[in-house]
C-alpha cells in the first residue's frame, strides 16, 4: 500500500503522523487502557496492569486528550469520573497527568454536533451574522474537575491530589495545577489567590521542559473562563506570553496563539471595564468594514483561535489573531482613488493598507520594507533611504492612478506596483499574527469605479485565491493555475473545437494514489458577505474531469445520478475522524441535468442564509447555511483521480454601488473639519512686520 493511502487511516500524535507500528501500538494501548479503567478489578491489579501497559506502549495516552474526552462524554457520570480519574491519576506512578488538545476551528456541523462548538471563553457574540466556533481547549483534567463537581466528589479529588508526591518539575506543576482547579471549583477564591501566587513562582523560576505547557495552559484557560478569577489570572497569562514571545518551537505554535489571544482579549476587557469584563465580540464589523482571516487546513485543523476586531467611529483595532487577518472595505474598487490613514507602527502593533491583496509597510529596523499578498509574505525590500524615526503612528497613503498603485509613508513613496483592470479589486487593512494593530482616520477619496461583476480568474497569477491544503497556485506548474491556451492534449482530444481565447483555470491531478480521496480546494479570499451569485462553466467527464462548488466546508458534489454534501476535512491536520471520502446524499426528485464530455454551467446563489445551486439552469440543491458557515467560495475536487477545469468564473454581489462621502465613512475622523467649521473665519491674507518681533498672540511656536 502506498504511503499516502496509509496516512489517512493513522492517528495523529502532536503535529506528526505516527508510523504503522506506532499507530497499532497506539490504538491497542487505548483499547487496553479503557478496558482496564472500567473493569471491576482491585486497585492493586489495576496498578499492575497499568504498569504493564506503560512498559509495552509508553505514555501515548498523554497525547490523546481529545479522544479521551470524547470517550468519557459518552459514558454515565460515574463511569466518566472513573475514566477521567484513571487518565489524570495514572495508578502506576505518583505523577499527575495533564494533557491538552484543541478542537478544530470552524468545524463542519457533524463535528460540531459531536464535539460541541465551544469557543474561546472570552469570545461571546456574533459578528456579521457569523458565529465563532471551535478552537477551544480540551483537557481530561478540566473534564474531571467538572464531573467531580457534579457528583459532589471534589473532596475526593483534592485528597488524591494531596496524596501524590511527584518528583519532576513538570509533574509538580501538574499536581499544583490540578489543586488550583479544584480550589476554584469550590469557590474558595481567597485560597485560590494564595495558591496561584505559589504556582506563578514555580512557573517563573523553573526551566521550561514541556513544549506544550499543558499545566499552565489549563490554569489560565480555566482562570479566564471564570469571572471571579479573571483579574488574578492576568499576571500568569502575561508571564506565559513573555516566555513564549521569542520561542520558535513549532510544536508549541497553536498554544502560543491561544495564549496571545487570551492575553489580548483579557486586557481589552479589563481596560474597558475596570475589572468586570463586558461581553466581547469576535470580529465586530460595521456597515463598510468586515473582518476576514487567512484560513487553511493547517490553521483550522490545529484549532488556531478566531480573530477579534473592534470597529468604532474613527478607529479600527485588531485585537487578536487567527493567522494573517484583514479588515475589508465593503465594495470592490477600480479606476483612480486614494486610501489613507494613521496606522500604528511597531512593537507587535503592525498594520498595513492592502490594495489588490498586496500590502506593504516598514520593518522595525527602519531600513527594509515588508510586503506580501493574501497567500504569503514575500522577501523584504531594501529601502533607498533609512527612515529616521517613527512615532506611535505613521501616516500611510495608497494612491491608485492610471493602472499603478503607490504606497507612501509619512509623505515618502516607498512601494509601487501595477493595479490594472485585471488586478484584484478589494481594499483592506492587513494585520499579521501576532500583531494587534490599529488604524484611525481612514478615508477613501477620488473617483473609483465600483463594478457590478467581477471576473475571478482574469489575472493568471490568481492573486485572490488561496489553496486550502499544501498546494500551490498562480504559477506555471502549480497545482492550480490559469492557462490562456488549451491546457492539455486531454481537452484537445475531448473537445477539439474549444475556444482558444478563453482562460481556463486548471486544478491538476496530484501524485496521490488513485482512490486515496486526496482533497483539493482552492478558495477565493473575500467571502460572500452579501447576497450574490457566482457562475462558472466546468468541463465534465466522469471519473476524469470533475469539480464542485464549495461554501466554507460545505461542498456540493454530484454526478448524473445523485447530488449530496461532502464535508471538507483538514487533511493531515484533521483530528475529527471524518472520512475524506464522506458523501451525504440529499433527496432530489428530478434527474440531474449533467452533460458528459462537455462544458456545463453552475450558478451558486446566496440570499440571506439561503443557498441554491443550479446546474445548467436547473436547481439541484438548496440549504440554509449554518451561522458558523463563513461563506467563503471555493472549488473542490479529488486530486488523486480527477482534474478540474473551469472557465468564465464571475461573481455579481449586492455590495454598495457608490463610495460614501468622507463625512459618512465611519473610520474618517472629522474633528479638524468640524473645528474649522465652528471657529472664526480665517483671513485669506496675514500681514505682519517681523522687524517688530513675533506676534505671539497669533503664532504658536514649538521645537528648538
Amino acid at each position: 500500500m502506498e504511503k499516502n493511502a496509509i496516512q489517512k487511516n493513522l492517528p495523529r500524535m502532536g503535529n506528526a503522523w505516527v508510523s504503522r507500528s506506532a499507530g497499532f501500538r497506539y490504538t491497542l494501548g487505548i483499547m487496553l487502557w479503557v478496558a482496564c479503567s472500567v473493569l471491576p478489578i482491585s486497585a492493586e491489579e489495576r496498578r499492575s496492569d497499568s504498569r504493564s501497559l506503560s512498559d509495552l506502549f509508553g505514555d501515548v495516552l498523554s497525547e490523546n486528550a481529545l479522544e479521551i474526552c470524547r470517550r468519557a462524554r459518552q459514558q454515565p457520570l460515574e463511569s466518566r469520573f472513573q475514566t477521567l480519574f484513571g487518565h489524570v491519576f495514572p495508578p502506576e506512578t505518583e505523577n499527575v497527568r495533564i494533557s491538552i488538545d484543541f478542537l478544530p476551528t470552524n468545524p463542519s456541523p457533524p463535528v460540531a454536533e459531536k464535539d460541541g462548538s465551544a469557543k474561546s471563553p472570552l469570545l461571546a457574540t456574533e459578528a456579521q451574522n457569523r458565529l465563532p466556533s471551535g478552537g477551544s481547549l480540551v483537557s481530561p483534567a478540566l473534564e474531571l474537575v467538572e464531573t467531580a463537581r457534579r457528583l459532589g466528589k471534589l473532596e475526593e479529588l483534592r485528597d488524591e491530589i494531596k496524596r501524590r508526591s511527584p518528583t519532576g518539575i513538570e509533574q509538580i506543576k501538574a499536581r499544583d495545577a490540578m489543586l488550583l482547579l479544584v480550589v476554584a471549583a469550590t469557590a474558595n477564591f481567597e485560597q485560590y489567590g494564595i495558591q496561584l501566587n505559589e504556582f506563578m513562582t514555580l512557573v517563573r523560576e523553573s526551566p521550561i521542559t514541556d513544549p506544550v505547557r499543558a499545566s499552565e495552559v489549563v490554569v489560565v484557560w480555566h482562570g479566564v473562563s471564570q469571572e471571579q478569577t479573571r483579574t488574578e489570572i492576568r499576571d500568569l497569562l502575561l508571564l506565559l506570553r513573555e516566555q513564549m514571545k521569542f520561542d520558535g518551537n513549532s510544536h508549541r505554535e497553536r498554544v502560543k496563539r491561544h495564549i496571545f489571544t487570551l492575553n489580548h482579549l483579557l486586557d481589552e476587557q479589563l481596560v474597558q471595564s475596570g475589572s468586570t469584563p463586558p461581553e466581547q465580540t469576535t470580529g465586530e464589523s460595521s456597515e463598510y468594514w468586515h473582518p476576514v482571516s487567512r484560513r487553511t487546513a493547517h490553521t483550522r485543523g490545529e484549532g488556531f483561535p478566531d480573530p477579534a476586531w473592534s470597529v468604532t467611529p474613527t478607529r479600527a483595532r485588531h485585537i487578536s489573531s487567527h493567522d494573517d487577518d484583514y479588515l475589508y472595505f465593503a465594495s470592490p474598487l477600480r479606476g483612480n482613488y486614494e486610501i489613507e490613514g494613521d496606522l500604528t507602527t511597531f512593537g507587535y502593533r503592525e498594520i498595513r493598507l492592502a490594495v489588490g491583496t498586496i500590502w506593504a509597510g516598514p520593518l522595525y529596523d527602519h531600513e527594509r520594507l515588508s510586503w506580501g499578498n493574501f497567500r504569503r509574505e514575500l522577501p523584504h525590500l531594501k529601502l533607498d533611504k533609512r527612515f529616521s524615526n517613527f512615532g506611535e503612528h505613521m501616516h500611510v497613503r495608497v494612491v491608485v492612478r492610471d493602472g499603478q498603485r503607490t504606497t507612501s509613508i509619512n509623505g515618502r513613496d516607498v512601494f509601487t506596483s501595477a493595479q490594472g483592470p485585471k488586478s484584484d479589486p478589494w481594499v483592506a487593512a492587513h494585520s499579521p499574527w501576532p500583531a494587534s494593530g490599529e488604524m484611525q482616520n481612514v478615508r477613501i477619496t477620488g473617483n473609483p469605479e465600483i463594478p457590478e461583476e467581477l471576473d475571478l480568474i482574469a489575472n493568471p497569477d490568481l492573486p485572490g485565491w488561496l489553496p486550502y491544503y499544501d498546494e500551490s497556485a498562480g504559477q506555471s506548474g502549480s497545482n492550480w493555475n490559469v492557462s490562456e491556451q488549451r491546457p492539455s492534449t486531454l481537452l484537445e482530444r475531448l473537445n477539439p473545437f474549444a475556444d482558444r481565447s478563453t482562460p481556463i483555470l486548471i486544478g491538476r491531478t496530484s501524485n496521490a494514489p488513485r482512490g486515496s480521496s486526496q482533497e483539493s480546494l482552492l478558495r477565493y479570499h473575500r467571502p460572500m458577505l452579501e447576497d450574490g451569485t457566482i457562475e462558472y462553466e466546468f468541463y465534465y467527464k466522469a471519473g476524469e474531469l470533475e469539480v464542485f462548488p464549495a461554501v466554507d466546508r460545505l461542498a456540493i458534489v454530484f454526478d448524473s445520478d445523485r447530488v449530496g454534501i461532502h464535508w471538507i476535512t483538514d487533511g493531515k491536520f484533521d483530528t475529527t475522524g471524518v472520512d475524506p471520502a464522506n458523501f451525504h446524499p440529499v433527496s432530489n426528485d428530478q434527474p440531474i441535468p449533467l452533460t458528459p464530455n462537455a462544458w456545463n454551467r453552475i450558478r451558486l446563489s446566496l440570499k440571506g442564509d439561503n443557498l441554491e445551486v443550479a446546474l445548467n439552469e436547473q436547481s439541484i440543491f438548496t440549504r440554509k447555511l449554518e451561522p458558523e458557515n463563513l461563506r467563503t467560495f471555493g472549488l473542490f475536487h479529488y486530486s488523486d483521480r480527477t482534474t478540474a477545469m473551469i472557465r468564465n468564473l464571475r461573481w455579481r454581489g449586492e455590495w454598495p454601488r457608490e463610495l460614501p462621502p468622507v463625512n459618512r465613512q465611519e473610520l474618517a475622523d472629522l474633528t479638524l473639519e468640524q473645528t474649522l467649521d465652528r471657529g472664526p473665519e480665517l483671513p485669506v491674507v496675514f500681514e505682519h512686520d517681523f522687524s517688530r518681533g513675533l506676534p505671539l498672540e497669533k503664532i504658536w511656536i514649538s521645537g528648538k
